[in-house]
């Protein structure tokens, strides 16, 4: 039988290897799928499962404290999960620069909001449970995360397009702002020489 020692320490393992997860995300290793494989077929179910296992991590620790041995038990099999999440999650980023940034930025969404959860129980030495306001925002920004890897570019040339869509929207944005100045601009002008119509 566990003790609560024994839990905690293991909670700082997770919560010191959810870092490392998270640094790199900002410089995944180039990975070469095999024959057969294909990246995004597989992070995307173990997606769902670290979004799944947020929600655990809620409700276990959201009331009670539990038992350092059940606490365990969690820790271990999400560490599982995330661990390979995060492969696959560098192995989709190795599809194309573009991939790498949505990756990053889903990702990244998942893995600190799971990291807010357990530094919430780390510092608070297992004894306090995880409020509901903390639980909803973790939980959220995990399925927020989990939402936006459902929507990768299919390919690289989409991904450009939307960027390069996204970048003309901004653009045509900044040029109607700049007409409406121009155009304000030159009415006053005209007022303050008197040659309003």
């Amino acid at each position: 039988m566990a003790t609560q020692k024994e839990a905690l320490a293991e909670y700082k393992t997770l919560l010191a290897n959810l870092d490392k997860k998270l640094e790199s995300l900002k410089k995944p290793e180039r990975y070469r799928p095999k024959p057969g494989e294909d990246p995004r077929a597989s992070l995307l179910p173990l997606a769902e499962m670290v979004n799944h296992d947020s929600s655990k991590f809620a409700m276990m620790f959201g009331k009670d404290v539990p038992k350092p041995d059940d606490s365990i038990g969690l820790a271990k099999f999400v560490w599982k999960n995330v661990d390979q999440f995060s492969a696959w999650c560098c192995a989709v980023q190795s599809e194309s620069p573009v991939m790498k940034r949505e990756v990053e930025v889903a990702a990244t969404s998942m893995l600190t909001g799971m990291r807010n959860i357990i530094k919430f129980i780390v510092d608070n030495k297992m004894q306090k449970a995880v409020g509901p306001q903390l639980v909803g925002e973790a939980c959220g920004q995990v399925m927020m995360g989990n939402e936006k890897l459902k929507k990768l570019s299919k390919t690289e040339a989409s991904g450009v397009q939307k960027e390069v869509l996204q970048s003309a929207a901004a653009v045509k944005t900044v040029v109607s702002d700049v007409k409406d100045m121009l155009s304000n601009s030159a009415a006053h002008a005209m007022e303050d020489l008197g040659l309003e119509e």
